[in-house]
């Protein structure tokens, strides 16, 4: 028997986090927002004749090659390892067989788009639906391939979509709270532009450098906190432009600025300031770095506008990628293919998940 999920995600912009260090009772939260830049994983199982013995052993295979696909039969090693340590639910014919994964569209990695956690996110999701015909809770989903570690912007929007604020977590707690996910309006867009410069912080150069910075205080992290909570969250529910776009900005650069011991400034590098300080220049309000960089965002008014601005990047450097997205306002979608029927059943708590 084969069967196939096909799990379809976006990717995640991240505008600034609320704070960080031993100071503080709850740590890291923010607000970001999930953009239509898609992210297909699909993942397919075979049984096998291990008919003597089912102890649970799982071939994971990479269909295809590149850094995407082995990240994800990581993903899938790992998740599977924690399936066998509950090996009473597991059913008796799943306990022997192979999963064959494949990643057959992307965006780049380790440019603050939140790929690691969408693609980890769509490998348990696939997993979890393969082997026991639902999709569980969304902790349950991030926690089996260890992501919402810090932020959990990207976990929330693979799941809810939409402009996502998380509360930030305590110690004892796996994920972060949600704080708010709210609607953006259809005919917004996302301008994404990334000029030439070093990919962004990933894995042990991250962990090192969140132990390098120094803690922020309650101070700091309240008037965050504010920012997003009585005018970001505010103007994203009205659809006020204006204020959304300025606002955004201001979160941006002052959230950036308690990383300026690790990168220089508010922004990545003095090119990626540069940009920022370009883009404002020519009128254009919400810009700022996702997450640890390159890649920028301008939020724009209507596509109209969103073109104008890219053909001004273009003349301005050609060697800038640059990219018009919407912002996805609904859930993974997960599609099941197979010789035997899949049960239509996902657990309380992922409405926005688009099961077929």
């Amino acid at each position: 028997m084969t069967r196939t999920v096909v799990v379809t995600t976006g990717a995640r912009l991240h505008f600034g986090l609320y704070g960080f260090g031993d100071r503080l009772v709850r740590r890291f939260g923010g607000a970001g927002v999930m953009v239509d830049w898609p992210l297909v994983v699909r993942a397919t199982w075979r049984d096998t004749e291990r008919r003597a013995e089912r102890s649970g052993a799982v071939d994971v295979t990479a269909v295809g090659s590149g850094s995407l696909v082995e990240r994800a039969v990581d993903f899938a090693k790992r998740w599977w390892e924690a399936e066998r340590s509950e090996a009473d639910r597991l059913p008796v014919e799943k306990r022997g067989g192979s999963i064959a994964i494949e990643v057959p569209e992307g965006p780049d990695e380790h440019v603050g788009l939140g790929l690691g956690t969408q693609l980890g996110m769509a490998v348990s999701a696939a997993l979890f639906r393969l082997v026991h015909d639902e999709v569980p809770g969304l902790e349950r989903c991030a926690v089996r391939v260890g992501r919402g570690l810090r932020s959990a912007v990207g976990s929330y929007g693979f799941f809810y979509g939409g402009m996502i604020v998380d509360q930030g977590k305590r110690g004892d707690e796996s994920l972060s709270p949600l704080q708010a996910r709210l609607d953006l309006p259809d005919d917004w867009r996302w301008v994404l532009l990334r000029p030439a410069a070093p990919e962004g912080l990933f894995g042990e150069a991250e962990r090192e450098a969140f132990a390098k910075l120094p803690s922020m205080d309650e101070h700091q992290t309240d008037a965050l906190r504010r920012t997003v909570a009585e005018r970001l969250i505010p103007a994203a529910a009205a659809g006020d432009f204006a204020v959304f776009s300025e606002t955004l900005y201001d979160y941006g650069r002052r959230a950036g600025e308690a990383f300026a011991s690790v990168q220089g400034g508010a922004y990545r590098n003095a090119s990626i300031a540069a940009w920022v300080d370009r883009l404002r220049a020519w009128r254009q309000a919400g810009v700022g770095q996702s997450s640890w960089g390159p890649t920028l965002f301008a939020v724009c008014d209507g596509q109209e506008s969103a073109e104008g601005l890219v053909e001004r990047i273009r003349a301005t450097d050609s060697g800038v990628a640059v990219r018009i997205v919407r912002t996805r306002r609904s859930g993974a979608r997960i599609e099941s293919m197979s010789d035997q029927p899949f049960a239509r059943r996902t657990s309380a708590g992922s409405p926005s998940l688009d099961l077929d």
